[in-house]
């Protein structure tokens, strides 16, 4: 697992958690609680992507995923101070993952990642064998 890699799902796990604590709020209106919980799913999605990746068909998800993320992060009430640090969280991770997502579509597109069937089976061009996570 590269770099960029490593720091997005830092940020994607560190946004799960506070969701996560978010949403057992008691106080929570059902829309609230539906949009922290569509929030979570959507992080625990990439989560997935992150360490299951499959680079030519995962970099367009990402992106998507990032997108609809940062949409769902702007529907937290901002002028509820308690949900404030939630909605950073979320904006940060979502960032993130769509840095990542040009990096990887950058770094695919020069060749620099190999081809598809040697991302599959973990060898790169010179025969050896790729160490998994």
């Amino acid at each position: 697992m590269n770099t960029e890699i490593k720091n997005a799902l830092i940020m994607v796990r560190e946004a799960e958690k506070l969701v996560d604590e978010a949403r057992q709020d008691p106080d929570l209106t059902e829309k609230q609680r539906n949009n922290l919980q569509s929030i979570y799913a959507l992080l625990l999605d990439i989560d997935d992507q992150l360490v299951l990746q499959d680079l030519q068909q995962g970099i367009d998800k990402l992106k998507q995923d990032s997108n609809r993320l940062a949409t769902l992060a702007n529907k937290i009430p901002q002028e509820v101070e308690r949900w404030k640090k939630v909605a950073e969280a979320v904006h940060i991770a979502a960032k993130g993952v769509g840095t990542l997502a040009d990096i990887l579509a950058k770094a695919l597109s020069a060749g620099l990642l190999g081809t598809r069937a040697e991302i599959r089976t973990g060898r790169s061009r010179k025969g050896t064998q790729r160490k998994r996570c």
